[in-house]
């Protein structure tokens, strides 16, 4: 889980070295227990092994701060009760895995819809 106070850094935009360290740490971790497809970067630049590398990961955790600053989703942090804090992060990390992984679902149902029809 995510150390509230590095959450409490990170939302006071005074995030640490160790602090960083800790998100990348973190997001791997998750990124590996549930397996979740290179796919869901947004760049070119991902290696077609199944693995994730230390940069992709990087990525996708650099996305995911993009992601949740630009939908407000750490504004209300301060608001959450200490104990619940990792756990209210982590469901936002969720929340951008499964938005991106619709992203990606969408478009390649377009593609693939796009291919059926010049078939045809």
């Amino acid at each position: 889980m995510f150390k509230t106070n590095y959450i409490y850094e990170l939302i006071s935009g005074q995030l640490s070295s160790e602090g960083y360290k800790h998100f990348i740490s973190s997001v791997s971790y998750f990124v590996r227990k549930y397996n979740w497809p290179k796919s869901i970067i947004v760049s070119s630049e991902i290696n077609t092994t199944k693995f994730w590398s230390t940069e992709e990961v990087k990525e996708i955790t650099h996305q995911f701060f993009e992601w949740s600053l630009s939908k407000g989703k750490f504004d209300n942090l301060n608001k959450i009760p200490e104990n619940y804090l990792s756990y209210y992060f982590l469901q936002i990390l969720i929340s951008f895995i499964a938005n991106r992984i619709k992203e990606e679902q969408q478009k390649e149902g377009f593609f693939f819809s796009k291919e059926r029809s010049r078939s045809s």
